[in-house]
Formats: structure tokens, C-alpha cells, sequence
């Protein structure tokens, strides 16, 4: 709305308060939840999928039970093999990063780092390779605004405590 020849404005139905059109670019409570679920699950998923598709000597069951037992640390109790088996398959035919690129903005410095470290720890537990395959999380990291020097501090760090 426009109130006279001032600027433009959004109306809340709610609270008939005046806000800046701004508040429009800010995600609901709703919307940032959901954001937060979709983007966890993508970086964990399109991660784990690189993992799981490299040929590795040794990989079996118990690397999906890891992976399934870590995933439901992070997205909770109702992530189950049914739900692991539909992310990989879509996964494995492209990735939605760009859920990442949108949540970003709205997540802290330390959540989105968090999240990373997390992704880092995986990697390590999954990849028994003398030099694990770093590119998706570099992908995650990008996605999330996080700077390829601090991606590579959060994997340095992640190294020396898979090495403790």
C-alpha cells in the first residue's frame, strides 16, 4: 500500500501494524523452519551421496547405518532408511543447493559453520581413504557463504580430532 506520497508499505491483517516492504524479504517463522529442515537435509544427503558412491573397500551396511544413525542426530527420530533411500536416489540425479544459498542469510555465522563441521565429521567416519574427497563440502561451504579459507580451517580442525 502506499500511505499518501510516502513509501510504499506492507500491512500486518494481524496486528494492523506498518512495516517496510522489507519485511517481505524476511522468511516466517514457518518458511525459516522449513528452510532449516531442506537445507540441513540437502548438504547432509548431497554429501553422503558422494560418499557412498565412491568405490571403497570395506563399505557395506554398517556405512549405512552410520550414516543413517548420524542423519538422525541432525534432522531427528522420523528420518528413517525409507526417507535416507528416496534422498540418495534424488540426489544422485542432481542436488538443490540453492536451498542453502536461500537459508544462509538467515543463519548465524557459528550455525552455518556448525553445520559444516558436522558435514566434516561424516566425511572422516564414512571415507577410510587416506585423502577423503573434500569438492561437496566445498560445494555446501560455497552455498553457504562460507569462505573457501574457512572451509578449509573447519576441515583442518576436523582432521586433527578425527586423528585424537
Amino acid at each position: 500500500m502506499r500511505a499518501g506520497s510516502g513509501e510504499p508499505y506492507a500491512e500486518c491483517r494481524a496486528c494492523a501494524g506498518r512495516f517496510s516492504l522489507a519485511v517481505l524479504d524476511v522468511p516466517t517463522s514457518a518458511r525459516l523452519e522449513d528452510l532449516v529442515w531442506r537445507g540441513t537435509r540437502t548438504a547432509a544427503v548431497y554429501v553422503l551421496t558422494g560418499l557412498l558412491a565412491a568405490p571403497q573397500a570395506g563399505r557395506g551396511a554398517d556405512d549405512a547405518r552410520l550414516a543413517l544413525a548420524t542423519l538422525r542426530r541432525v534432522l531427528g527420530p522420523d528420518y528413517g532408511p525409507e526417507v535416507l533411500t528416496a534422498d540418495l536416489a534424488a540426489h544422485r540425479e542432481g542436488s538443490d543447493l540453492h536451498v542453502l544459498a536461500q537459508l544462509a542469510p538467515h543463519v548465524s555465522a557459528p550455525g552455518r559453520t556448525g553445520l559444516l563441521r558436522g558435514l566434516a565429521d561424516l566425511v572422516l567416519a564414512l571415507d577410510r581413504s587416506s585423502s577423503p574427497d573434500w569438492s561437496r563440502l566445498g560445494d555446501v561451504a560455497t552455498a553457504l557463504g562460507i569462505a573457501p579459507g574457512s572451509a578449509r580451517a573447519i576441515v583442518e580442525e576436523a582432521c586433527a580430532r578425527a586423528r585424537e
